[in-house]
């Protein structure tokens, strides 16, 4: 998911990372932050936000490209290898 947030990065990197289920988080270019759930996130990314006095202005599912993918499936692949 793409989140787009006026005010403090800093402050803004902690209510997203109090997000239940959060896998990671990337401040990307142009101020979007882009993170990843075990599940929807929206509903606890918008109330960590105004929970904090941050309001949201831009909240869009983030469709993963075939390089991210694969990227991500041989990492894991790699990472139970290496744990055998």
């Amino acid at each position: 998911f793409e989140v787009g947030v006026e005010g403090d990065p800093a402050a803004v990197e902690a209510a997203l990372r109090s997000v239940p289920g959060l896998r990671s988080l990337e401040r990307g270019p142009e101020g979007l932050w882009t993170l990843r759930a075990e599940t929807d996130p929206r509903p606890a990314v918008v109330s960590a936000l105004i929970g904090r006095g941050l309001v949201p202005h831009h909240l869009q599912r983030r469709e993963e490209d075939l390089d991210e993918l694969y990227r991500r499936y041989f990492h894991r692949a790699l990472r139970a290898e290496g744990a055998r």
